[in-house]
């Protein structure tokens, strides 16, 4: 559709930009249970593990 459309391409395209370059974070609650904080151990394994291990 955004390829037929040329006003339509313009506007997803000038919300594309102005989200992709934001950093995101997963915030940790406040007051996490002993379950929530061995997924949040769990999710740092996987998302910020070294490159290359």
């Amino acid at each position: 559709m955004e390829k037929r459309d040329g006003h339509l391409f313009a506007e997803i395209s000038k919300r594309r930009r102005s989200v992709v370059p934001l950093t995101w974070r997963i915030m940790p609650s406040r007051h996490p249970s002993a379950q929530e904080k061995a997924m949040v151990r769990r999710r740092d394994g996987l998302v910020f593990r070294p490159a290359g291990v």
